[in-house]
């Protein structure tokens, strides 16, 4: 509901811009390391720190998925428990967006134009994603999710300018 309720505080642009630079620096930076860095300190408050970030972030953008995507990189995770936290955690933060954006009457005849589009893809996307996640190891994985977030960041920058 924060992001939700900073969506006509922010303007689009610059902070898409702004995420698809993060995200650029921190696939280039990641894709040089022969052996990523590991952070072991925060504990359960920096977890939380990351989770709240991602969550503004999914009702201010639907970008709930970076900040904890890249948190899990960075503490090591392999892709089981990657998967095991994002997936859930993308989908009731996404979920929880649709409903506070749904109270604060932002969905309009635009929203479900491109819904029908999205889901279709979505579910397509995540087929294919689920057919490969079996046959890879971790480090194919990391890989994998690298190239995504870095698809990512050019199109927020792309579609910023």
């Amino acid at each position: 509901p924060i992001g939700t309720a900073l969506l006509d505080r922010v303007q689009a642009q610059p902070l898409k811009l702004g995420v698809g630079l993060l995200l650029i620096v921190y696939v280039s930076w990641m894709a040089f390391m022969r052996h990523p860095p590991v952070v072991r300190g925060g504990g359960r408050i920096a977890d939380a720190v990351i989770a709240f970030v991602g969550g503004v972030m999914g009702g201010l953008a639907s970008l709930s998925g970076p900040a904890p995507t890249i948190w899990a990189q960075l503490r090591g995770w392999g892709k089981h428990e990657q998967r095991s936290v994002n997936q859930p955690y993308n989908m009731s933060v996404l979920a929880f967006a649709l409903v506070s954006s749904a109270v604060a009457g932002f969905l309009d005849r635009t929203f479900f134009i491109w819904a029908a589009i999205a889901v279709p893809c979505t579910l397509i996307g995540a087929y294919i994603g689920l057919t490969l996640y079996g046959r890879l190891n971790d480090v194919q994985f990391r890989r994998i999710v690298l190239v995504l977030l870095g698809l990512s960041g050019l199109t927020l920058i792309a579609s910023a300018l």
